[in-house]
């Protein structure tokens, strides 16, 4: 998914579709996109700026405006772990995803420790979650979006580190080297 189309489909998100988005049937969205994500990574794929830049900008957007007026000391806590989870899951993803250049073209790979970090985040959420809200459904969401935000964010920061030449991808919009 190209930056434009992830653009589009924010916009659409935005413009009326959120309403519809609420409680089971946003989890069951997320965990489409997740799913779809996770499928994708394990395919060799062009680096593009979509991938590095957009998908930690939305999220994040989602998280800031989803962000309650009021913190209490006990959401502040639990938006601290799902932080350090996400960023700890992230720099693991960044690590274990390969990125190799064939005709000048960039490609990324991810291998079986992506699915892993990802079950072991999905885990992680789900106990966090229990343990501050003591239930599953319910209020919390923009921390998920903030996990996605924090998670693809070390993780493109991680593969920019391991491997600088993305940067030219970034600065170029994915063009040919």
């Amino acid at each position: 998914m190209g930056t434009h189309q992830i653009g589009n489909l924010a916009s659409v998100i935005e413009g009326g579709l959120s309403s519809l988005l609420h409680g089971p049937m946003l989890a069951l969205v997320i965990i489409a996109v997740v799913v779809y994500v996770v499928i994708r990574k394990l395919m060799p794929k062009k680096v593009d700026r979509g991938d590095i830049l957009v998908l930690p900008i939305l999220a994040g957007y989602k998280a800031f405006t989803g962000l309650p007026k009021d913190m209490t000391i006990l959401m502040n806590t639990e938006l601290f772990l799902v932080c350090i989870v996400s960023i700890v899951i992230g720099v693991w993803q960044g690590i274990s995803t390969q990125v190799y250049s064939k005709q000048g073209i960039l490609y990324s790979k991810s291998g079986p420790s992506y699915i892993i970090a990802w079950i072991c985040y999905l885990a992680a959420r789900v106990l966090i979650k229990l343990i501050f809200e003591g239930s599953l459904t319910g209020g919390g969401d923009w921390l998920t979006w903030a996990g996605i935000a924090l998670s693809s964010g070390a993780m493109s920061g991680m593969l920019y580190l391991r491997y600088p030449e993305i940067g030219k991808v970034i600065a170029r919009g994915g063009e040919r080297e």
